[in-house]
């Protein structure tokens, strides 16, 4: 896969990662590699989000936030590329295709308030979670929800 430019890491060496399970030392190219963290929204963690309201079990889900942390610690300080996705559609709701409303009709809507419209871009539900926020520096993709990289610049 070819990422869009990102300059920053022209000059970055290979990563070497020296207790890689399960055959050890592992080395791989810094320049065109990335970690993307998928969805790692409020709508789909918090108790009284969107992920709760389809009978989700969040806890399970919340319980991935520490280690996707630590991994993402790691691929900063390895100096790697780092792509967040986003489910998320246009408050006018036009990108939503007509099988999701069918299927899943409390899109769009407000079901708690402090979260505001779900899965709608800009609304605060659909802000990533504090502990895997992004820095300035990485890349948010926004998608409509028909999987990670669905009619972005990553498909």
């Amino acid at each position: 896969m070819n990422f869009p430019p990102y300059p920053e890491l022209d000059s970055l060496a290979d990563t070497t990662v020296a207790s890689a399970k399960p055959h050890g030392t592992w080395t791989f190219p810094s320049t065109n590699t990335a970690i993307v963290m998928i969805d790692w929204q409020r709508d789909f963690l918090e108790k009284v989000g969107f992920g709760a309201s389809l009978g989700n079990d969040v806890d399970k889900l919340k319980a991935a936030v520490g280690p996707a942390k630590a991994a993402l610690r790691a691929a900063r300080a390895a100096g790697l590329a780092v792509f967040h996705t986003v489910e998320a559609h246009s408050p006018d709701l036009h990108d939503l295709s007509a099988a999701k409303k069918l299927n899943c009709p409390a899109i769009g809507t407000t079901q708690e308030p402090d979260l505001g419209r779900i899965l709608v871009a800009g609304e605060p539900g659909n802000d990533i979670v504090s502990e895997l926020a992004p820095l300035d520096t990485e890349r948010v993709i926004y998608n409509p929800g028909k999987g990670a990289f669905y009619n972005t610049t990553l498909a």
